[in-house]
This record gives C-alpha cells, sequence and structure tokens, in this order.
C-alpha cells in the first residue's frame, strides 16, 4: 500500500530488522541525537536529527497501516466464513470501511485524509485501466476492420465481415 521508499532515503532503506530497532529504540526513550550515535557507531551511517524524526514518524505511520491493514483481512475473512455467499466486491468495501473507521478513530485526522487520496487515486487508476482497456479493444477492432478492407472480398462480404467484426451481425 505504501509508495516504495527513494534509494536515497538512508534510514528508509536499511534492513527491516534495523529499521525496527531502531524505531524501537526511539519509541523507548531513546533521544534522537542519541539515536544518531548509536547508528553512527554501531552501523556506520551517518544521519541527523531531522532525517531520524522523518524516519520515525514514516515508520509509526507504516507499522500502523499495516496492523489497520492486517485487522480489516480479519475481519474480511470472518466475514467471508460467516457470510459465504458476499462478494468479493462487498468484501472489500467492508474491509476498506474498517481500514477508514481505525483510521478515524485514532483521531488522526491527517492519515484519514492520506487515506481517503490514497483511495481516490486507486479508484483514478482503475478507471484509467478501464479507458485504456476499452481503447485497446477498439484499436484491435479497427485494425481487424483496415484487414477485412484490404482483403479480395466481394463489398458484399466486406460488409457482412466489418458488420461481424464489429458486433453488428
Amino acid at each position: 500500500m505504501a509508495r516504495k521508499p527513494r534509494s536515497d532515503s538512508k534510514l528508509k532503506t536499511l534492513a527491516q530488522d534495523l529499521q525496527l530497532e531502531l524505531f524501537e529504540r526511539v519509541r523507548g526513550g531513546m533521544s534522537l541525537e542519541d539515536a544518531a550515535v548509536w547508528l553512527a557507531d554501531e552501523w556506520d551511517v551517518e544521519t541527523n536529527r531531522q532525517s531520524l524524526s522523518e524516519f520515525y514518524h514514516w515508520y509509526s505511520l507504516q507499522h500502523r497501516f499495516s496492523a489497520m491493514n492486517d485487522r480489516a483481512e480479519q475481519i474480511k475473512d470472518l466475514i467471508s466464513k460467516v457470510s459465504p455467499d458476499m462478494n468479493l466486491e462487498r468484501l472489500e468495501q467492508a474491509g476498506q470501511l474498517l481500514f477508514s473507521m481505525e483510521a478515524v478513530s485514532g483521531e488522526n485526522v491527517s492519515d484519514f485524509v492520506k487515506l481517503a487520496q490514497l483511495k481516490l487515486r486507486q479508484d483514478e487508476l482503475a478507471l484509467d485501466r478501464r479507458r485504456v482497456s476499452l481503447l485497446e479493444q477498439k484499436a484491435a477492432k479497427l485494425d481487424q476492420v483496415e484487414e477485412i478492407s484490404k482483403s479480395t472480398m466481394t463489398p458484399e462480404e466486406k460488409q457482412r465481415a466489418i458488420d461481424e467484426a464489429l458486433g453488428f451481425a
């Protein structure tokens, strides 16, 4: 769900276990300055207070979104067991609703706005994929009509074949 971190982001591209350890240390009370010293001494990673602060916020959001997504998946699984006739789209809607409610219940409006923007972007991408698919189908039909028009069929046969290719027959 989340975007891939930039390749030049030192902290966000650290090994997962090191990211977790760093997050846990700061969450446990280690100051950002001490965390920077620890990273430099133990892992040869030079960073600053600002980068560590941004990393801490980013990682906590990733962790929170992952936990909310896991809970939404658990609810979807439960619903599918209780109501096996529910279609996939309805299950997805239920999972999305739970995820949204979780974001709002944390009283973090900015998280909810980010989630809503992400959902809107996903919907836009799905619509774009649909448009591309329709354009590809239309182009394929036009290619087929072009081939028919170049063929040696009689005009009546060409018209019949074109009508068939376009779905008029």
